[in-house]
């Protein structure tokens, strides 16, 4: 494991792929995020805006954090077996289809 002072490979000043190393692992999204939260919580501590959500609301920042990682895929599937369990847990005989209403088997 090899620490590099800077933001890349070229940070360090030696050929790291020349010197065995295949996986570069980097500390600056960890420090990044460290930074953007200590700004958040003295802008809440302080009673003023924070300048990161200058121009976007909580609403619009959780949607786009959805939109990223799939999450309204992963809601929907989580809907479709709450939904399944749901009918599975009011009676024995009921079918559940995707694309039909439940119906008594």
């Amino acid at each position: 494991m090899f620490g590099l002072p800077g933001h890349g490979a070229e940070g360090a000043g030696l050929p790291l792929a020349e010197l065995g190393y295949r996986i570069l692992a980097s500390s600056i999204s960890a420090w990044a995020f460290r930074r953007a939260l200590k700004q958040s919580y003295g802008c809440l501590a302080r009673g003023v805006p924070d300048p990161l959500m200058v121009g976007t609301t909580h609403k619009a920042e959780q949607n786009a954090v959805h939109d990223e990682r799939g999450g309204s895929r992963l809601i929907a599937a989580r809907r479709e077996v709450t939904l399944r369990d749901s009918l599975r847990a009011r009676g024995a005989g009921l079918q559940y289809s995707r694309t039909s209403t439940p119906a008594r088997a």
